[in-house]
């Protein structure tokens, strides 16, 4: 059974649902980085941090009754997390996939020469 709550960091079920060409990927890239810039959206993340913040609280005190009561203050939290972090998370999906995509050489990276064994 697919986690709901991560569904969104399968790149090949929003590929095949939303982003089916390159050009829609690069299209998409675009716009959520201009969204990042955007006071509206950056309001929103103040918004959710804050709600993700409350509920922590909330769960820090315990003063919830029930396992039910908990794991609903923790799904809320997960939710608010997703969705501050959709933009961030899609960039970095399809910025990295068109550079696996452009060299498929395994070794390309600098970094794989400065690993120490």
């Amino acid at each position: 059974m697919v986690d709901k709550f991560q569904l969104l960091h399968q790149p090949n079920f929003m590929a095949k649902q939303i982003f089916s060409t390159q050009k829609e990927k690069d299209h998409a890239v675009a716009l959520f980085r201009e969204l990042r810039e955007n006071r509206g959206w950056q309001l929103y993340v103040k918004v959710l941090e804050s709600y993700i913040d409350n509920l922590t609280q909330r769960l820090l005190l315990g003063e919830e009754k029930t396992i039910e009561e908990v794991n609903r203050i923790r799904d809320s939290i997960s939710v608010h997390k997703i969705d501050k972090d959709v933009p961030e998370k899609i960039i970095k999906m399809y910025t990295e996939a068109s550079i696996d995509e452009a060299n498929p050489d395994p070794y390309f990276g600098s970094e794989d020469f400065t690993k120490k064994p």
